[in-house]
Parts: structure tokens; sequence; C-alpha cells
């Protein structure tokens, strides 16, 4: 009797040692796997926590995006305000040097221009009073010779003395006063 419990005892031992390690091994398949599926559960647990926090960032950019919209494009017209002054200023600066500068060359322009203009109308200038001079020296001939005419026709135009008459007639010069006229000749007027 013992041996018989003794070998039943033997051979319960060796069958139930059998399932015990099978057990034992799948038990660390188990816990192998546990743990696999532990690491995983705390890596999608730390991804979820990102990605709430990515989400609560993302939500608060998207709060904040229409007022930095807003920042954003007040910013760029407070610039191209800024922009357009400093453009005016230099334009207006630059035209005020360029009108500055057309002035002066204008100014000189006219200068050369005015010189040229006497150094042509130099010469005419001088001949126009060369004229001028001429047709008063010819206007006082022309009065003088007028007088003289007009003397001369008033003259002629008197009473003949009677020595003159006589010898109109053909009587001898000798016999009377000898009175001779001579009359001088009468320029031309131009």
């Amino acid at each position: 009797i013992l041996c018989a419990a003794l070998l039943a005892g033997a051979l319960g031992w060796f069958l139930g040692t059998r399932p015990a390690a099978e057990l034992r091994l799948r038990l660390g398949e188990a816990e192998g796997l546990a743990r696999e599926r532990e690491a995983d559960f705390k890596r999608a647990i730390a991804e979820l926590g990102q990605s709430q926090i990515e989400n609560a960032t993302l939500k608060a950019n998207a709060a904040n995006f229409d007022e930095q919209k807003r920042l954003l494009i007040a910013a760029r017209e407070e610039m191209l305000k800024e922009f357009q002054n400093a453009g005016n200023a230099v334009l207006g600066k630059a035209q005020e040097t360029f009108l500055a500068r057309a002035d002066e060359r204008f100014r000189q322009s006219e200068e050369k221009g005015e010189e040229k203009l006497k150094a042509l109308l130099a010469p005419v200038g001088e001949k126009l009073a060369n004229y001028e001079k001429q047709v008063s020296e010819l206007e006082a001939k022309r009065v003088m010779y007028r007088w003289s005419l007009n003397d001369l026709v008033s003259a002629v135009s008197t009473p003949l003395p009677a020595a003159l008459l006589a010898y109109a007639n053909g009587d001898s010069p000798r016999s009377g006063v000898n009175a001779r006229i001579t009359l001088a000749p009468v320029p031309r007027i131009p």
C-alpha cells in the first residue's frame, strides 16, 4: 500500500506537474502579453494626453486666430500708412530737388538765350540806329529844301523890280541897274 500510494503519488505528481508546467508557460506568455498590452496602454494614454494637449492648443489657437488676424491686419495697415508717408516724404523731397534744379537750369537757359538773342539783335539794332540817323538827316534836308523852295516860289511870285522887267524886255543891262538873278539848282528830294 505504501508502495502503491507512493506510486500513485509519483504518478500524480508526474501527471500534475506536466499541466502545471504548461500552465506556468501559459502564465508566462500571458504575463508577457499583459506587459506588452500594458505598455501599449501606457503609450496610448500618453498619446491621448499629447493629443488632448494638441487639441487644446489648436482650440486656443483657433480662438486666438481671429484676434491674431485682426492684429496682423491692423499692423499691416499701420505699416502701409507709414510706408506711404515715408514714400510721400521722399517723393516730395525729390520733387522739390527736381524743381529747384529745373528752375536753376531754366534760369541759366534764359540768361544764355537772352545773351544769344542780344548778340543776334545787336547788329540789327545798330543798323536800325544807322537808318534812323539817315532818316533824320534826310528829313532835316527835306525840310530845309522845302523852305528853300518855298522861299524861291514866293520870290518868283512877287512882282519883279522895274530894272529886271526892262532887262527881260530886251533893254540893255548897261543902261540901267545891272541886276541879275541867279537861280541855284534845286536839289531833288528822294
